[in-house]
């Protein structure tokens, strides 16, 4: 199960109560370690593709993989902070008419970078994802629970693309 917006209970006894009836019910929860809003890019493609703006799609795609360049840079810098080594990321991505034109790019990108793709069961597999971040209020990637549920201070962020996908083909 992944949460819809990665929400999991606003309160500790909420979510414990939602985690207690997925567990009786053998769920798992598939936490997320990587996202970078890429259902944010369906939109402004659709206006753009309506404009025949080639420009600005160059930007869409250009922004969108910087995005995904970015946690693919800080997403094993979290592991490495929180548990001192990487681990099995799993990356959010949501089914849109532009992650049609995107997931090949996507997937050149990851071959580039180094990352192998393995099943949701393979990932889920690492140690880490046994950890309940028991926080007041749930959000966030897993990492980022994990991180506030230790108080330890997130790094900058590597910077990523800073493109307003709402002003774009407007």
């Amino acid at each position: 199960l992944r949460f819809p917006y990665r929400h999991e209970g606003e309160t500790p006894e909420k979510h414990r109560a939602i985690m207690d009836f997925l567990k009786q019910h053998h769920y798992r929860v598939a936490q997320i370690t990587l996202s970078f809003g890429d259902y944010n890019y369906n939109e402004p493609y659709a206006r753009c593709l309506a404009k025949n703006d080639q420009q600005a799609i160059a930007q869409l795609k250009q922004s969108y993989l910087d995005g995904a360049n970015e946690q693919l840079t800080d997403g094993p810098k979290l592991a490495q902070l929180i548990y001192g080594h990487d681990i099995k990321h799993i990356m959010l991505l949501h089914i849109g008419g532009f992650e049609t034109v995107m997931l090949p790019k996507l997937l050149e990108l990851l071959r580039q970078r180094g990352w192998k793709l393995v099943t949701l069961p393979e990932a889920t597999s690492d140690p880490a994802y046994e950890n309940d971040p028991k926080l007041p209020t749930y959000g966030g990637t897993f990492l980022q629970q994990v991180m506030a549920a230790r108080h330890i201070t997130p790094p900058p962020a590597t910077g990523g693309s800073k493109l307003n996908l709402n002003a774009i083909c407007r």
